[in-house]
């Protein structure tokens, strides 16, 4: 996580794309291997936070840039499937522990 963070929020606006689309197929990858919910809460949340920061930049130049709206629009389907994504980490984290207490 140390260097995620820093390497996210080093992105030249022409690079926000790549670095989203870049984190979210990790994420879409990776997340039926979880073993370690704290890892994954923390990087959902930086992911979450990224874009929250860009969503909060494109809508500042709507109107102003063409094209912003539309990038505008693909942040936010990003930060959708981050949502479900920490939703998804959660339910299985909990049903992970309810299978383990039943176990016990």
């Amino acid at each position: 996580m140390d260097v995620i963070e820093p390497a996210l929020r080093n992105l030249d606006e022409d690079q926000y794309l790549a670095g989203s689309k870049m984190l979210i197929k990790f994420i879409k990858k990776n997340t039926a291997l979880i073993q370690d919910e704290k890892f994954w809460d923390e990087l959902l949340n930086i992911g979450m936070t990224f874009i929250s920061g860009i969503i909060r930049i494109k809508s500042q130049q709507v109107g102003v840039r063409p094209n912003a709206y539309a990038e505008l629009q693909k942040f936010a389907k990003f930060l959708a499937e981050l949502r479900e994504a920490h939703a998804r980490v959660k339910t299985m984290a909990r049903n992970t522990a309810m299978a383990t207490d039943k176990v016990r």
